[in-house]
């Protein structure tokens, strides 16, 4: 490539994309005393791991249809979502120009928004997942912009090129708590939609004027027969609680552990959970 006149000896193509950068809260202290244990390090892994490669595919098929076009309609939103896991960060990314198919005839669908629905389930669903196994929860930040990605011809590289990237790290930094911040630029473009409507519920304004992914969402829209929000619920409450009491003395990780409590606990008592073993006791 030369630069300084413009040419290039390969061709690529940047896409707009929506990219959410969701860090790990804690992962530098797990792995400072976890370290020598290999058994945990194995197990945390494994969990990453079949997030990372499972989890979409698990996503698509609790999600999917008898119909076998809304089967088809599905599977491609999926593929349009990318997912990836690097040391405690994980990145979601939504190709918006690869949405260039039509919705099943005589219906209400519209492939944009429901793939920004699907990409915004697939954050809360890993968040609840992960969160409920680990104890450790997330912050995050989530913007849209023109994005180019790439392995550099080598499965182990991953070399980025976006301002939608950036702009997500900045509100990542931004976010202080416990949360997945959406910044201007996103929610701009979520309001133009047609269909916001559709996807606003996963959205919350948080006390700082912040929007934020309401990542308890997921709990309202899984409507498997066997589904049972609770399951998950007390997990949650279990591995935060034990968070909260490992991290006593240190003021700057219960800051962001209260945070979440209260969330949880709002949550709770907004949608009617009477069971006290459900709710968080928050440490000030």
């Amino acid at each position: 490539m030369d630069i300084e006149n413009g040419t290039i000896s390969k061709k690529i193509q940047t896409e707009t994309a929506i990219v959410g950068f969701i860090d790990i809260l804690g992962y530098e202290s797990l792995v400072q005393r976890l370290q020598d244990n290999i058994d945990i390090i194995y197990w945390l892994e494994n969990l990453i791991k079949d997030t990372v490669i499972n989890f979409p595919q698990r996503l698509h098929q609790e999600l999917e249809m008898d119909n076998p076009v809304f089967v088809e309609y599905r599977s491609k939103i999926v593929r349009a979502i990318s997912m990836k896991a690097i040391s405690d960060t994980f990145l979601f990314t939504l190709y918006l120009d690869r949405l260039d198919f039509k919705a099943p005839a005589k219906t209400n669908f519209d492939p944009t928004t429901d793939a920004i629905w699907t990409y915004f389930q697939m954050i809360e669903m890993f968040c609840l997942n992960f969160i409920a196994k680990t104890g450790h929860v997330f912050r995050g930040g989530i913007s849209i912009g023109k994005h180019y990605e790439s392995n550099l011809d080598n499965p182990g590289n991953l070399f980025i090129f976006s301002t939608s990237y950036l702009n997500a790290v900045k509100a990542e930094k931004k976010a202080s708590y416990s949360r997945i911040i959406i910044d201007k630029e996103l929610r701009s473009y979520l309001r133009s939609l047609d269909r916001f409507d559709y996807i606003k519920e996963h959205i919350y304004e948080d006390f700082d004027e912040m929007y934020c992914i309401h990542i308890y969402s997921f709990l309202k829209s899984d409507t498997e027969e066997d589904s049972n929000p609770e399951r998950i619920l007390i997990h949650i409450k279990n591995g935060i609680s034990a968070n909260i009491l490992f991290n006593k003395d240190d003021a700057r990780a219960l800051e962001k552990l209260n945070y979440f409590a209260k969330y949880h606990n709002n949550y709770l008592k907004e949608n009617g959970y009477q069971n006290p073993d459900l709710y968080i006791s928050v440490e000030e």
